[in-house]
């Protein structure tokens, strides 16, 4: 018997869902729900000590391949502490079809006098990749919010150079059910013709976008802007448009801009939560 022939056009492709969801009911930071489905994980190490709930997001998927679809939810309620961060660099591959990007969906939601630190290691794009991320946060009046997002355009060690791509990255933030920031980064067709133009990344292999949201903006973004004056191999600036301030970072080198953005959440978590704790944690890769 001859066997059947296999249709070598189709893929298998990953989907995931994850929800994360934590309170605080007077006896410390603990998980109300949690919920994984496909490759996407959360695993809680213990920690011996009063702080945020700490959590590792995985996905078992190995990385993100164009048709890939992924959707987190995560929510801090009242009062409530959570910090993530991933378990290693996330990885965009080389897509098969450039106009069938991977949708990768986040919504982060802090309720009332919560805190949450959105802190996953760097995602690296190779050459091209194709992948949209939304991120919608929603914060209620009086909410705490640290974090962001790192892309590498390829690994330049490895002498890797990204140029042609489907990159799209589009943050909403509302505070108290309003929306007050809207934006995106795209990255499409070959960079010679857009990305690398001097009003853009030019020669620059790596870009963040970092978001607090507190009150004493006007104290964070002081001490944000002494420690990024330090650093003058990675462009960086800061805006504000209150509650939020944004800090945007580009660099020839990932590593120092990776030192950069350990530095400055370092300061900001000194500046808005007065604790060193959840940084000296996170930001060092786990360890199990």
């Amino acid at each position: 018997m001859n066997a059947p022939v296999k249709n070598l056009a189709a893929l298998e492709r990953s989907s995931g869902e994850l929800v994360i969801c934590t309170h605080n009911k007077g006896h410390g930071n603990a998980l109300a729900h949690l919920m994984q489905d496909g490759c996407l994980k959360a695993r809680f190490p213990k920690m011996h000590d009063d702080g945020p709930k700490r959590g590792v997001l995985i996905n078992t998927s190995g990385g993100i391949a164009d048709g890939d679809v992924l959707t987190t939810r995560i929510e801090v309620r009242k009062s409530a502490k959570l910090a993530l961060t991933s378990q290693a660099a996330e990885r965009f591959y080389r897509a098969r079809q450039l106009n069938r990007p991977a949708q990768i969906r986040t919504h982060l939601s802090v309720e009332e006098d919560a805190t949450l630190f959105w802190l996953p290691q760097e995602t690296i794009a190779f050459n091209g990749s194709a992948a949209h991320r939304r991120f919608d946060l929603n914060i209620a009046e009086g909410g705490t919010f640290i974090g962001g997002e790192t892309m590498v355009l390829g690994r330049t060690a490895m002498k890797e150079e990204v140029t042609h791509c489907n990159l799209f990255d589009s943050w909403r933030i509302q505070y108290a059910n309003k929306l007050i920031y809207a934006d995106g980064m795209k990255l499409a067709g070959k960079l010679e013709n857009t990305g690398r133009s001097p009003s853009q990344l030019a020669d620059m292999v790596a870009y963040a976008s970092m978001f607090f949201v507190s009150e004493n903006l006007d104290q964070l973004q002081a001490n944000l802007r002494d420690v990024i004056e330090n650093e003058p191999t990675v462009v960086a600036g800061t805006s504000m448009r209150r509650p939020v301030l944004l800090c945007r970072f580009a660099a020839t080198d990932s590593k120092k801009l990776i030192a950069l953005l350990s530095k400055v959440i370092t300061r900001a978590e000194q500046t808005v939560t007065g604790s060193q704790r959840v940084s000296d944690a996170i930001l060092p890769r786990w360890i199990f």
